[in-house]
């Protein structure tokens, strides 16, 4: 059923890590010049006119470098991740049964139970996902109509569970000591954008869902065309309202300082 191609795509996506996890000097020195000393003239002193200087290049580029400095933050790397109490049961067995020094494709025996471990917490991820889905069914449907809960379930209900195995499956990666800092920062990269995207079609849905039976209420009640203009008006405000939540949030994922570059953009306009 769906079980082999979820067991497959996680399986991929640790062959991937695994994989990736496998796999300026100083310019010469200018010696300063003797300067001969000076020589007395008696000629009369004469005051030079001050003449306009423009500012030099460099500062106009680093004017510009400090504002992009503003706008785009460097991001850091986390720390590496302790082990958990798992992970320390694990290395005490190899330690204590001698599996140690034993490696397979160049990863070591305490590596390889803790993927193991990884993996079964992942098909747990998708196990929970599946019963949020029941339960969260026998909720709307306790609280509304049966054809309602059974709308509300389809538009929402195998995201919800992708959702649910996503976040799983990032603790489950970070957990994992023998990965990369750099390989989990884009590893967590991919899983957080993922997770943004279905979390925004699960409320878009959610707010087309609210349109639906909020319209077949005012058609049974006979206001359709006296409320459904204002009824238009709150979805859109609404779906514009959650992209541009969902896209701060992903650019200030990625180091961008939204209110710099709101202020930016703002002075740019000002300007032309």
């Amino acid at each position: 059923m769906t079980k082999r191609p979820l067991l497959c795509l996680v399986c991929l996506v640790f062959a991937l890590a695994l994989l990736l996890s496998a796999c300026g000097g100083t310019g010469p020195v200018e010696t300063a010049q003797p300067v001969p000393p000076p020589t007395l003239t008696l000629q009369a002193e004469e005051t030079p006119e001050p003449e306009a200087t423009s500012p030099p290049e460099g500062e106009a580029s680093g004017g510009l470098d400090d504002a992009l400095a503003e706008i785009v933050e460097t991001r850091t790397l986390e720390p590496t991740a302790t082990p958990d109490r798992a992970a320390q049961l694990v290395s005490e067995f190899t330690e204590a049964t001698g599996l140690t020094r034993k490696t397979f494709l160049g990863l070591a025996a305490d590596d390889w139970i803790n993927l193991v471990i990884s993996l079964v917490i992942i098909l747990i991820g998708y196990l929970i996902g599946t019963l949020v889905n029941r339960v969260l069914l026998r909720w709307v449907a306790s609280h509304t109509s049966a054809q309602v809960g059974a709308a509300t379930m389809k538009a929402i209900g195998p995201r919800l569970r992708w959702l649910v195995v996503i976040l799983v499956l990032s603790f489950a990666t970070e957990r994992l000591t023998f990965l990369s800092a750099e390989l989990k920062i884009t590893l967590g990269d991919v899983y957080f954008v993922l997770g943004l995207i279905l979390s925004t079609l699960i409320l878009w849905d959610l707010i087309d869902l609210a349109y639906n039976w909020y319209h077949d209420s005012l058609k049974e009640a006979g206001r359709v065309e006296e409320m459904d203009p204002v009824l238009l008006l709150f979805t859109r405000v609404g779906r514009i309202f959650l992209v541009a939540v969902a896209l701060t949030i992903l650019l200030s994922r990625f180091g961008i300082n939204v209110t710099a570059l709101l202020a930016a953009v703002g002075l740019t306009g000002l300007a032309l």
